[in-house]
């Protein structure tokens, strides 16, 4: 997770890291936590944030924080 065009933000209190890809779409995943999850948006869905507000309280229901 290296790459320089990342964006990080917090949603319903869960951080991710963003990848844009070549095709529009995104990879989304965890950090700071004691597992990874990673989500893929398609382009359609790249700029919706409802998937990863809906996966925010299971993600911090089931997966302990790494801090």
């Amino acid at each position: 997770m290296s790459d320089p065009n990342a964006d990080a933000g917090t949603v319903e209190g869960v951080n991710w890291l963003m990848e844009n890809s070549r095709d529009g779409s995104y990879r989304c995943t965890t950090t700071y936590r004691k597992v990874y999850v990673q989500v893929f948006l398609p382009e359609k869905r790249a700029h919706d944030v409802g998937t990863l507000m809906q996966l925010a309280k299971p993600i911090k229901k089931w997966i302990p924080s790494a801090l």
